[in-house]
């Protein structure tokens, strides 16, 4: 009991610390508490609920600390909800957050907006403004920086699967139309786009996609072909073309 009591005080005295140095100790402790249904922490509060208001109280003085990042604070409002027994909700403020950063020209604000989106999605539900990350997202896939593209392309890897099929179509239309554009890297992450689109592409719309990968081995461009054949190794792998191949064979 000792033990639990000792730890139960560093992790107070831990999470309570307002310094610089603390804060990537801070974020580790969260996440261990957050993942984890054996820390000290955790089944000492089970039996006393004065300890279980106190780590509460002292979490949402956490969340104040000038010093910890929304996304660490995300973390935090989890653990609060876990604590709470209540199903964390996504707030509107976080994808206010989320598209505001997206739009931002310093790189380092772009990054933690894909990281928050990374965090945040399990918890998109249906009522969810998808557009508004879509848009913003897009925008990204455009920019000049391979970084901040491959970024965004994470992103529409964690949309697409929340999509409806209308959107997704449009989008895949939408797409296709950048596979003609004169800038090599545009046709880039077309096809990569196109990678990410696949398992959720309807049966009828990949034999004209595996038509226009196979085109674009010829681009005279290397890392438009190689975006290809990355293309052709998914569609060749995926769900839907073997529904085709089914029909024909």
């Amino acid at each position: 009991m000792l033990d639990k009591q000792q730890s139960f005080l560093a992790t107070i005295a831990l999470l309570d610390k307002q310094e610089k140095a603390a804060v990537n100790y801070q974020q580790r402790l969260v996440m261990n508490l957050l993942n984890s249904q054996t820390h000290l922490t955790l089944t000492i509060i089970i039996f006393s609920k004065s300890h279980h208001h106190r780590l509460i109280n002292t979490l949402l003085r956490l969340i104040k600390n000038p010093l910890f990042e929304l996304t660490n604070k995300l973390a935090v409002i989890q653990l609060l909800g876990k604590l709470k027994g209540q199903e964390f909700v996504l707030m509107d403020a976080a994808l206010d957050e989320i598209e505001s950063k997206l739009k931002s020209q310093h790189n380092e604000e772009i990054y933690q907006a894909f990281k928050l989106l990374t965090i945040l999605i399990p918890y998109l539900n249906a009522n969810t403004n998808f557009d508004r990350l879509l848009q913003a997202v897009q925008l990204k896939l455009a920019d000049y920086k391979e970084k901040i593209r491959e970024a965004a392309l994470k992103g529409l890897t964690l949309l697409v699967p929340h999509l409806s099929p209308s959107k997704v179509s449009r989008l895949f239309q939408s797409v296709q139309l950048k596979l003609a554009n004169n800038d090599r890297n545009v046709r880039q992450i077309a096809l990569k786009s196109l990678g990410v689109l696949i398992p959720n592409l309807p049966p009828s719309e990949i034999n004209p996609l595996l038509q226009q990968a196979q085109l674009k081995l010829l681009d005279n461009e290397n890392n438009v072909r190689e975006a290809a054949l990355s293309c052709l190794a998914m569609l060749i792998s995926s769900e839907p073309l073997r529904a085709v191949l089914q029909k024909i064979y």
